[in-house]
């Protein structure tokens, strides 16, 4: 994701960004969390950094995403660097609590 990913999240109607990717993941590139929350703040968007390593997703992690997920304002976007831990945490915090809100994936 991009700074200027930002404003077209926004326009579809997103309202809360929820940030897998560790800083300095994908080096220089990528932007950092702080950059990314100005962007989204200065969009009207709530942004949450909840950063997880990569095949290393703790029991900790998926009870804080629950919590913030659960009074998150909807539609969310969780994002990473390839989806997969934004899914596998979203899918592990779904079986924890009973939700059936909407997520969506941007690779």
């Amino acid at each position: 994701m991009s700074v200027d990913d930002i404003l077209e999240i926004a326009k579809l109607g997103f309202k809360t960004i929820i940030n897998h990717r560790p800083d300095h993941e994908g080096g220089e590139s990528q932007p950092k969390s702080a950059q990314l929350r100005l962007a989204a703040e200065q969009s009207g968007l709530t942004y949450i950094y909840m950063p997880v390593i990569a095949n290393n997703m703790l029991p900790a992690q998926v009870d804080a995403f629950s919590t913030l997920f659960a009074i998150a304002e909807k539609p969310v976007l969780g994002f990473c660097r390839t989806g997969s831990r934004a899914g596998s945490i979203y899918k592990s915090a779904k079986v924890e609590i009973a939700i059936t809100p909407t997520i969506a994936i941007k690779q």
